[in-house]
């Protein structure tokens, strides 16, 4: 599926730790970024059922 521009939700995962020496990540500006979205469908809506009664009537 292709990304859409407006999200319903944005979540921003930056590292925190250097993956070579362990410092800290917090001070440094970004760098780069790759965006990956996640499609949910909704669940379908339960059936609607509709009972129709026939009656039956006898002349008195």
């Amino acid at each position: 599926m292709k990304l859409v521009e407006n999200p319903d939700r944005t979540i921003v995962c930056p590292p925190i730790w250097c993956a070579g020496c362990g410092a800290g990540l917090e001070q440094w500006p970004v760098a780069g970024f790759q965006r990956r979205q996640v499609t949910e469908a909704p669940a379908p809506p339960p059936p609607r059922v509709t009972e129709y009664v026939v009656q039956s009537k006898q002349c008195g």
